[in-house]
């Protein structure tokens, strides 16, 4: 394949992106004109791992593009053994690397609102492994031809290579140990001579390993495969790109006949333009993850210990219901106790004593409005559903009077209802409160919605919450084309989520907040 040159005749990158349709220059004065930090009130930062046996100026020249184009930080992390650390290399271990990329990673964080991950080749694969970490949550992930498949064939006779070191050295005999090959590098001003097979061995410990932890990253994540790959199979990549957990990915494949398609070849603009487009849509995606009942599916609903693991799993809202029941409003689904306490009484015919001994087997009680307010705490927005329309606008004061609190002062509260004659009361008497209007099942198609679209405007309606059941890309499609914000309930398959995200619904409420990130 012939190479095209670049036009311009300044250029500072000889070798033109239409391997992507993109000129790399163009990007950079289009990034230039309005950097994404300076409309954006966070801090972001972007980790950058390299690869096998190669220093970290393997990654400068991305490291600046996106300093350049973004005006993010950048840090980049060594290996231990790697790059001026050679010395360490034959004790290495995989455990070690994995510290280097935390602690880098820890210590981006404490000065960066949010932080990004990217990985090149092995660093691809300890960068899955840290963002898979419940403590780490990373904006995002890149996965660069990640080690997840070696083609090299040695790699198969490692194990044994090693037993017979360790019997060579157990005899004395290290005159005879095979502890190192010749590295036949693509770029060996940045790659070590020699290849430590101790450290080859550390490499693919981690490369299985990664493997089996892919479910677990939750994040947004970008994979970008090299088609023609030397060093890498392509479709392990594949592989690894369909066992990932996140419900916000993309697959990219380059055709550029070389593993190292980030590192100022000329081949590289594509690969950047890629993934500088990925940065953007991330920052720019809004879709919701509403923990339904708070984390009701690992934990009792509607309790304050099921709001707060909501929030620990990174949720963007959480939803509870209120009603009157004894002498307060509380937060309790169902019209009768004999789902949750095995006593068959309606809520609205039960006395304040009677109520305030209902234990959970967590052993709480059940949290009033303002109880579950106070936990919330403004760490997280809020959707109320009302289950009268007489106590309506008692629970929209409430909610009003915490949002006048300076913890509150950039989150939301949102009241929802399936009854529009409360959608009505509530327009009519707090003109300021943000509404949802839930849909039954038998009630959600394409024509039902079509109508409410004048009330939608009408009542300046925040959401209609439409049921996983009834969704169709034909009600999804009309939404998105009227702006019409949807959320889906109830969602706690990942593939259902991904679904729905990819069809442009604005997000779900989920029993299982940690399926989102």
């Amino acid at each position: 394949m012939t190479k095209p040159k670049c036009t311009k005749t300044s250029c500072l990158y000889p070798e033109t992106c239409d391997w992507n349709n993109m000129c790399m220059t163009e990007q950079l004065e289009i990034s230039n004109s309005v950097r994404l930090n300076e409309t954006s009130i966070d801090k972001i930062g972007v980790l950058l791992c390299h690869g096998f046996l190669s220093k970290h100026e393997q990654m400068v020249p991305l490291s600046n593009y996106i300093y350049e184009t973004l005006g993010w930080e950048t840090s980049l992390v060594e290996l231990t053994g790697h790059g001026y650390d050679q010395e360490n290399i034959a004790t290495a271990t995989w455990n070690n690397w994995v510290d280097d990329v935390k602690t880098k990673y820890l210590s981006l964080r404490q000065r960066c609102d949010k932080v990004y991950m990217i990985g090149f080749s092995l660093g691809g694969c300890i960068s899955a492994y840290v963002a898979s970490l419940k403590s780490i949550r990373p904006e995002g992930l890149i996965i660069v031809n990640g080690v997840f498949g070696v083609k090299n064939v040695f790699n198969k006779l490692l194990p044994g290579v090693m037993i017979y070191n360790k019997v060579c050295n157990k005899l004395k005999l290290q005159k005879i140990m095979l502890e190192s090959i010749t590295n036949d590098s693509e770029d060996p001003d940045l790659n070590q001579p020699l290849v430590n097979l101790s450290a080859t061995n550390e490499l693919r410990k981690m490369s299985k390993i990664a493997g089996t932890i892919l479910q677990d990253v939750k994040c947004p994540t970008f994979l970008i495969q090299e088609y023609n790959d030397p060093t890498v199979f392509y479709g392990s990549g594949k592989r690894a790109f369909k066992r990932l957990g996140a419900t916000f990915k993309r697959f990219y494949t380059t055709k550029l006949n070389t593993h190292l398609t980030i590192h100022d070849k000329g081949l590289e603009c594509s690969v950047f333009c890629k993934i500088l487009e990925f940065l953007k849509d991330v920052e720019k995606d809004d879709f919701v993850n509403i923990a339904h009942r708070g984390a009701s599916g690992d934990f009792t609903e509607n309790t304050l210990q099921a709001f707060e693991e909501a929030i620990d799993r990174g949720c963007n809202a959480i939803e509870f219901d209120v009603q009157s029941i004894g002498n307060h409003f509380r937060i309790f689904h169902d019209r009768n106790f004999h789902r949750m306490f095995g006593i068959d009484i309606e809520t609205n015919k039960i006395s304040e004593a009677e109520a305030s001994k209902l234990v959970y087997p967590n052993l709480e009680k059940l949290p009033t409005l303002q109880q579950a307010l106070d936990c919330i705490n403004g760490r997280v927005d809020v959707n109320i559903e009302i289950k009268s329309n007489q106590v309506a606008v008692n629970i929209a004061n409430i909610a009003e009077s915490y949002l006048e609190k300076p913890e509150w002062k950039n989150k939301s509260i949102t009241l929802s209802c399936f009854s529009f004659a409360t959608i009505n009361t509530l327009y009519r008497f707090r003109k300021k409160a943000k509404l949802s209007y839930l849909l039954y099942d038998q009630y959600c198609n394409l024509e039902e919605i079509k109508r409410l679209k004048d009330d939608y405007i009408k009542y300046n309606i925040h959401s209609l919450n439409l049921p996983l059941e009834s969704i169709s890309k034909q009600i999804i499609e009309y939404c998105n084309d009227n702006n019409i914000r949807i959320y889906v309930y109830t969602v706690n398959e990942i593939k259902q989520i991904r679904y729905l995200r990819e069809l442009g619904v604005n997000g779900v409420f989920t029993d299982f907040p940690k399926l989102i990130r």
